[in-house]
């Protein structure tokens, strides 16, 4: 048996990288013969000394601790073993709803209502939970996820449903702020106030859940479009088109996606409670709540096919990002609104190699293809710099996983690096 991390923990599969760390499926090793599943999630040795990375795993550990609720994966532990920090969280058996969802086109059919309703609904009571729990203290932590999706809703063999992954999660007792320009949470399953850069409540998670109840019951994807300029004027418009629900969906479910979508938080529903009261209400016109039983069966059913995507599924090809991040250069408003304004903007200075520049405060975007990069442009050109550009390549060429350039302020280390990943954007792809 190899090693074990942390002293007691048998690492068995990588389940999933991102930028920030990775994430395993561990066995715990005890006493007299005891053991049992468990996933950690630790941060890249190579970020250990980053404070803002530390300082936002910090954050996600101490905010899961305080979540208790039978909806919502629980944090187990978290700790340092040779300068590695680590989470450890429940191992939840089963499948995520984007997992489901592909099962069930499969089939044919979609994945059968009651189970959606019922699904849906106990995400709704674990967000209404986490939006109104409060610290030891007894003051709100105002929880706001800022990543409901279908990754991140896991559905058990008999049918329970657990919310994963506050990683990216939004609270009063947080050490580190989102900063400007990032709007954190899956490109296709944002609020519109997340899109704008606005105060978040949660409401904004609602809708968001809104999108994944949308997409289970027509089997549509819901923003989608060719690059993430275009998916994000949809969500900030909040457009729902008019799609046909599957057969075994009754009509009662069509006023509760049309209130869980709404644009303005306030025509929404106003707590997760109510959005789950309302759900429950059309599974007691079903027959009432599905049982294990029942749900174990369909579950199984769906086991026997093979996935399939969701219509419309691919996603924009994007700039890879921080874990959870989407970045976005410009303020939101002004990428959605630049093709709207009356007068065009001021042209970039002559000579300047810039398809992108700024006009006092405001952001513009000028007539460029757009879904080329997500990379800032500058008005002037970079001239020199030859050696180190070099290097630069030679280093990327060879798979480093990470770059870092060093210097003072004022040094271009920016610069550098955004020219050089405006000219190689094949590597990054």
């Amino acid at each position: 048996m190899t090693a074990l991390f942390a002293e007691r923990y048998q690492l068995i599969e990588r389940l999933g990288r991102g930028g920030m760390g990775d994430v395993w499926l561990a066995e715990q090793h005890g006493l007299r013969g005891f053991r049992r599943r468990a996933v950690i999630k630790r941060i890249h040795a190579h970020l250990a000394d980053n404070t803002d990375f530390v300082a936002s795993f910090e954050d996600e550990a101490r905010l899961a601790a305080q979540l208790d609720h039978p909806h919502i994966a629980r944090v187990e532990d978290f700790g340092e073993t040779d300068g590695t920090l680590y989470l450890v969280m429940e191992y939840v058996q089963g499948w995520d709803l984007k997992a489901l969802g592909q099962l069930g086109e499969g089939l044919g059919t979609g994945v059968p209502t009651p189970l959606i309703l019922k699904v849906i609904a106990e995400t709704a009571r674990a967000l209404h939970y986490a939006h109104e729990v409060t610290d030891l203290d007894g003051q709100a932590l105002k929880v706001v996820h800022r990543d409901v999706s279908p990754h991140n809703i896991m559905v058990t063999p008999l049918g329970a449903t657990k919310l994963l992954d506050f990683g990216v999660a939004r609270s009063t007792g947080q050490r580190q702020s989102t900063r400007a320009g990032l709007v954190k949470g899956k490109l296709s399953y944002l609020s519109p106030e997340q899109v704008r850069s606005q105060p978040l409540d949660g409401r904004s998670d609602l809708f968001c859940l809104g999108i994944v109840f949308w997409e289970l019951v027509t089997r549509r994807r819901l923003f989608k479009g060719t690059s993430e300029l275009e998916i994000l004027k949809r969500i900030s418009k909040a457009v729902i088109p008019e799609r046909e629900l599957k057969a075994d969906c009754p009509p009662s479910v069509a006023p509760l996606l049309h209130r869980a979508l709404q644009r303005s938080p306030e025509d929404r529903f106003a707590t997760g409670l109510a959005f789950a009261e309302a759900i429950e209400g059309v599974l007691a016109e079903l027959g009432g709540v599905p049982s294990a039983r029942q749900c174990s069966e369909w579950i199984g059913q769906l086991e026997t096919t093979t996935e399939v995507e969701l219509p419309g599924h691919a996603e924009p090809t994007a700039p890879p990002a921080r874990d959870g991040e989407v970045t976005i250069n410009l303020s939101s408003l002004d990428l959605v609104e630049t093709q709207q304004r009356s007068e065009p903007p001021p042209l970039p200075a002559p000579g300047s190699d810039s398809n992108s520049w700024s006009h006092g405060s405001t952001a513009f975007t000028g007539p460029i293809d757009i879904n080329q990069s997500n990379l800032p442009r500058h008005m002037t050109r970079f001239i020199g710099r030859d050696a180190e550009v070099a290097r630069l390549h030679e280093l990327i060429a060879s798979d480093q996983q990470l770059v870092t350039l060093l210097g003072p302020g004022g040094m271009g280390t920016s610069r550098l690096a955004i020219h050089y990943a405006s000219k190689h954007l094949d590597l990054f792809e």
